[in-house]
């Protein structure tokens, strides 16, 4: 996100160089950077003890791809929290392990994604209203069901990487 007005005294900005930075948006008034940011949200593959993944489809917006476990970090919440919220909130999931993977930037929506899998039990899923339906899929299949969600595929992939 790039501002054009100080989101403090709402002064108009101007570029200024600000160390190696340069043209960064500047608030005269406040005498401070502004620099460009994003909302951080996390990305969450889930996998249980037998190796499956678990995939989603959302109940709003595109209803018939599938995607991954995802959502924005509440103020003062951490990363590892998040994850465990959304999986439990979305799935009705516990997560017994938690593993970073790897950040994404999402320039599209402003997001910078944070990625991890989790390990978390095999059972039924209990669906948030968020949710359409989920199913526990081989990584093959995981492979070729993200093949549209970019950076859902790159975090399927660098997981795989890493193990």
């Amino acid at each position: 996100m790039r501002f054009k007005f100080c989101p403090l005294c709402s002064s108009k900005l101007v570029l200024k160089q600000c160390g190696d930075d340069k043209d960064v948006p500047f608030c005269e008034k406040c005498n401070r950077p502004h620099f460009p940011h994003s909302s951080p949200c996390v990305i969450v593959l889930p996998v249980n003890e037998k190796g499956e993944f678990a995939l989603t489809r959302q109940s709003y917006g595109d209803t018939e791809r599938y995607v991954l476990t995802a959502g924005f970090m509440k103020e003062y919440e951490s990363a590892e929290d998040c994850c465990v919220r959304e999986l439990s909130e979305e799935l009705g999931l516990e997560t017994l392990k938690l593993t970073y993977v790897k950040s994404y930037s999402y320039p599209k929506r402003d997001n910078l994604m944070l990625g991890f899998c989790a390990l978390v039990q095999n059972k039924e899923f209990e669906y948030s209203s968020e949710v359409r339906d989920a199913k526990w899929i081989s990584y093959d299949e995981a492979e070729k069901l993200l093949e549209n969600s970019l950076i859902a595929l790159k975090l399927l992939r660098d997981f795989k990487n890493i193990t």
